[in-house]
Order: C-alpha cells, then structure tokens, then sequence
C-alpha cells in the first residue's frame, strides 16, 4: 500500500475498535456459528461463483463434508480476484490463524483439520465474539418463532414477509390462526391477529420490523373492503385479489410498527423509493430503515432522504459484495443526505463468522471515504472523522433501534 495511504489505514484501525450494530443479518438463533467449513463456503457468493465455475457437477459426486470442502478450494482458486474468495481468506486469517495471502484445495486438509478442530471447541463461539467486536446484530424471526434468542447481542427484528405477501398461502394463515386464535378472514381479524403477533413480539424486546419486498411489487393503498373480499377470497382458495392483500397489509404492518414504535426495515425490489412516497407520507412516525437493490436507483433514494424526516439511508445488498460499489455508493450517501440518517452496517450474514468480513470491508471503506473526501481536503479533522464513523457504525442503530 502506498505511503499517502498511512491516514486511511490508520483510520481504519480505529473504526476497526469502534463497536458497530449490524442492521440485519440472516442468521438463525438456533444455530447462529458455523460447524464446519462446508458451512461457510456452501453458500453464499462464493459458492455461486463457484458454481459458474461447473463446481455443482463435481460436488455430485461426493458424500463427506470434508472431500466436499476439498472440491470448493479446487475450484476457488480461479476466483482470487474476487470480493467473495478475499472475504473467505480474511476469515481464515480472522479465526483461524491462517497466515497465506491465498487459500488453494493445497491447504484443504490442513485447513479442515483447523477449522474442525476450533469449530467444536466449547470456547469458539467467545472467540468468534471477540474478533468480530459486534455489540448487537438485529436477527430477523417468523411471527410465530419469537421465543428465545439464546444470545444477548442479538436483538429481535419481526420478519413481515409471510405476513404481507403470503397471506394467499393456507399454511401461512393456518399458522398465524394458530398463534394468535384468530383466523384473518377479513381485515378486522387481520387487525387483531396483527394487534397479538406485535404485542407478543414487543413483550420478548423486539426492536424493529423488516420487510423484504418481492422484485415485482408496487404499493399502493387499498380500502378496508377491497382487503376484507381480498381475504375473504382467499379463504375460498381464489389467489386473484392476493396483490391487493398484500398491498393492504403493508398498510396495516406499516400503522402497526408506527403504534408500537419499531423502525421498518424495508428491503426494496425493483421498484425503488419513489414508489413508496405515499407510504412514507402516511406514516410520519415511522422510522423507515431503506435498502435499495441496485445502484440505478442511488439518485432516487437521496432524494427521498432529503425530502422524507423518516427515511434512513441503509447500504444496498450489492455493496457487501463489490467494495469499489461500496465506495462510490458510500461516497454519495455520505455527501448527499446528514448524517444522523445514514446506517454503514447491514451484513446479511447467514453465520456469525459471515458479519465481520463484511462489516470489516465496510469499516474500510468507510475510512477510505472518510480520509480522500474530508481529511485530506481538509473539511475535517481525523478526530472528527472518527466521530462520524461512530455515529455511523454505532450511534444511530442505538437510537433508532433504542438499544
């Protein structure tokens, strides 16, 4: 790294001791660590790369997770000029002691052996906490899964995405009737079905909402008899009138969080902010926490953050995987919207082991945006900067989520 990189790095070595809050992972409470090595490079993007690569075809013909993990590494190595294959060996040096600068199928057993080794000790889970520096990490739950998160760091966030678009499922009704004893026939059962599912989630501390938007989805508001036929219809096995459900309890999770004072976290598809203006508008008491899905619609999104006191700026799902992305759109939201509205840590993790590689990669180019468009130009010091950097990792998950 070049010398006139020094303010950045050291930048970055003091974001890296800044406790952050993941804005929203995937992982289960049941089982939030990784076992094996398999559970890491199974899934994810690297495995989908690895599986552009033809690496399905051999993974066939195996049976052990260990010849398993030997088949990915094979294939990795034509991915060494990826984002995904450097979060993996930053993984590896993270928790495992690896000291290579490049992981082939040479080191698979050896790593294996390591990585099996540590990852059934009793002490791996404090491990994993210690080096991850994570205070909280918001966990997503089913409504009728809102029992024990078994880990105080975890903060409970109600997954909405059965409740708004699945209602057209029998199963989805048949379980929320069973959790609540009300079966949602009409939009005042839905009503109070919905009154049962948020207080049961808010009495086990749960702290905000999160709603990931199907691709094709337009909101728009529907009246209480157009939702009451919707239901009704479904109840019959008719799916026809299941938009203008879903439209109808989005509205109504929406009016829900705001009652019961839970930020939403909304996941948009291909639709981007603008479409939501009306429900934005509705709602003014609302903390909406916004992912966009792509880049296109970047412009957009600072618009309405300018223009809408509830909407808070979270980083889109692609910037995790391409930290040049991660730069550009990092830059543009830090120059365009205050910054008491911006939320840097969002990693989606599957597995604990998942956040820090990617909270670490936005930690970095938070300090590399920090230092090229503020401290070196000199609009603002490096003490400044990593006060910024607090607040942007830390302080206003805290109060928007009132941990």
């Amino acid at each position: 790294m070049a010398s006139s990189d020094g303010p950045a790095r050291d930048l970055a070595l003091e974001i890296g001791r800044i406790p952050f809050v993941d804005c929203l992972s995937a992982i289960e409470p049941s089982a939030p660590f990784a076992q094996s090595l398999e559970d890491l490079l199974g899934h994810g993007t690297l495995a989908e790369l690895g599986r552009s690569l033809g690496m399905q075809a051999d993974l066939d013909k195996t049976t052990t997770p260990r010849e398993r993990v030997r088949i990915f590494l094979a294939h990795v190595e034509g991915l060494e000029n990826t984002h995904a294959y450097a979060g993996f060996v930053e993984f590896a040096r993270f928790f495992l002691g690896f000291q290579g600068d490049r992981i082939t199928v040479k080191e698979a057993d050896a790593l294996w052996n390591v990585a099996d080794k540590a990852m059934n000790h009793t002490q791996w889970a404090g491990h994993v906490w210690k080096k991850t520096h994570a205070e909280k990490i918001v966990v997503p739950r089913t409504f009728d899964a809102l029992g024990d998160m078994g880990e105080a760091r975890f903060v409970p966030a109600l997954r909405l995405d059965e409740l708004v678009f699945e209602l057209d499922q029998s199963a989805v009704r048949e379980r929320l009737a069973k959790m609540t004893g009300v079966e949602a026939t009409d939009a005042g059962m839905l009503h109070q079905a919905l009154t049962t599912v948020f207080q049961q989630f808010t009495q086990r501390q749960g702290k905000a909402c999160a709603l990931r938007v199907p691709a094709s989805f337009a909101p728009a508001p529907v009246t209480t008899e157009q939702l009451s036929r919707g239901l009704m219809a479904l109840t019959r096995g008719d799916r026809e009138p299941r938009l203008d459900v879903a439209r109808g309890a989005l509205w109504l999770a929406a009016e829900y969080c705001q009652a019961f004072g839970v930020p939403l976290i909304l996941l948009l598809g291909d639709l981007g902010p603008a479409a939501y203006l009306e429900l934005f508008r509705t709602f003014p008491r609302l903390a909406f926490l916004v992912s966009i899905s792509e880049s296109a619609h970047l412009q957009e999104l600072i618009r309405v953050g300018r223009t809408q006191a509830n909407v808070h700026l979270l980083p889109s799902r692609a910037e995790a995987e391409l930290p040049a992305l991660a730069r550009h759109e990092g830059t543009v939201r830090l120059q365009g919207v205050a910054q008491a509205k911006l939320l840097f840590c969002f990693s989606e993790g599957r597995k604990v082991e998942f956040v820090l590689p990617k909270i670490e990669a936005q930690r970095r180019v938070l300090a590399k945006v920090l230092v090229e468009e503020y401290v070196r130009p000199g609009l603002c010091t490096e003490q400044r900067a990593l006060e910024w950097a607090r607040q942007l990792l830390r302080e206003n998950a805290v109060r928007l989520f009132k941990l």
